[in-house]
């Protein structure tokens, strides 16, 4: 699956010599990181700050955006977005999510009202 600790430093070391340190195109350096070594150190950040690390800098980085785009920006991707599924896949796809959706959701109350009957009296 991933390539071997001395086939990744082969990689590397061609890359880095072909182009220069802090020479690499963006897709270069984004293979480097897919490599083996890349992979670990994702791991390693994971194990050490958690998923609660990777939640904050999600949360800043919409933040961040937001602050820079704005709500127009996001209204317009969002209505893009929309036209594009629209397109793909015709009316038909929404009413057949939205029967799946009310079926869905008459499934839960029914099973929540079963629940209720059958724990009743008790402090939940």
């Amino acid at each position: 699956m991933y390539p071997s600790e001395e086939e990744y430093r082969e990689e590397r070391e061609r890359l880095l010599s072909e182009r220069g340190r802090g020479n690499l195109t963006v897709r270069e350096a984004g293979h480097l990181g897919g490599l083996r070594g890349g992979h670990r150190g994702g791991i390693i950040v994971r194990d050490k700050y958690g998923r609660e690390f990777y939640a904050e800098i999600g949360h800043r980085g919409g933040e961040t955006g937001s602050e820079r785009y704005g709500t127009p920006f996001y209204r317009e991707i969002g209505r893009r977005g929309g036209m594009a599924v629209r397109e793909k896949y015709g009316r038909p796809f929404y009413h057949e999510i939205g029967m799946k959706g009310g079926q869905k959701v008459r499934r839960l109350i029914e099973e929540g009202e079963r629940w209720e009957e059958e724990h009743e009296g008790e402090n939940y």
